[in-house]
């Protein structure tokens, strides 16, 4: 606990985000350390902020969280909307617009008002190599192939980069995830799976109606994994940043 106020101090830090994913022991302890780090950061400078990230869905981990508990002892948790379609068998969004409404419907279910809740969104997509040629793109690893590895996360400049090297590649909207996806081949002899893929991702446009669902829904404020994936020397970054001002305007 020392250790982590003195690298606040050290480093001139306004605060701490935790990021304990995959906790599956008791809730009480987590608990009781998070309250340790609060009181010794505000002990020391009553402006410091503490955060977590969790799940966008806690209903999922109610046995090892208590998500009522720790907003108590945290100036807001970061409800992480993205990697949804995990393990999915068929490509999917990895932030699908309705979740937002859901994962913060369940915060309050929890004790966890909106006004606490500073929800993360992609700045980044997912690719899929498809085992099927046309239609539905299905992700089915070959065998001892582990799923993570077979879909592959990609950062927004790369995906950019893909559809300016793909002459084929038309992007279609989810009207329904509010998400962007599109087709590409890799030929055979490359580093990633040969033949078609199918990429999801967000963009300025998609994002902004998500950041404006989290503004409707009363979030505090949004925030994004992560701000070094856009190219900032030709605009990338530029308009993902206006989506933010866009989407979740400052009051």
């Amino acid at each position: 606990m020392q250790g982590h106020l003195a690298l606040v101090q050290k480093d001139g830090l306004d605060g701490l985000n935790l990021d304990i994913e995959q906790y599956h022991g008791k809730p009480e302890p987590l608990t009781a350390l998070v309250t340790e780090l609060f009181h010794a950061l505000k002990g020391w400078n009553p402006h410091t902020q503490l955060s977590f990230d969790l799940s966008i869905l806690p209903a999922g981990q109610s046995s090892h969280y208590e998500h009522g508990k720790l907003a108590k002892v945290l100036d807001f948790i970061v409800p992480m909307a993205y990697d949804e379609p995990w393990n999915t068998k068929v490509a999917a969004a990895n932030s699908p617009i309705a979740v937002i409404a859901e994962g913060i419907a369940q915060y309050s279910a929890a004790g966890v008002p909106a006004s606490k809740l500073v929800v993360g969104l992609p700045w980044y997509g997912w690719d899929y190599p498809c085992n099927t040629t046309v239609g539905v793109c299905d992700v089915v690893p070959p065998a001892g192939q582990k799923w993570m590895g077979w879909a592959t996360q990609v950062g927004y400049s790369n995906i950019l980069t893909l559809l300016r090297n793909s002459s084929e590649a038309t992007v279609t909207t989810d009207q329904v995830s509010m998400s962007k996806h599109f087709d590409y081949t890799v030929a055979s002899g490359k580093t990633a799976a040969a033949g078609r893929h199918q990429c999801w991702f967000d963009d300025p446009e998609t994002l902004e109606k998500k950041y404006a669902e989290c503004k409707q829904q009363g979030a505090r404020g949004v925030a994004f994994w992560t701000a070094d994936m856009p190219d900032y020397q030709n605009g990338e970054g530029v308009a993902m940043w206006q989506a933010v001002d866009k989407g979740f305007p400052k009051v």
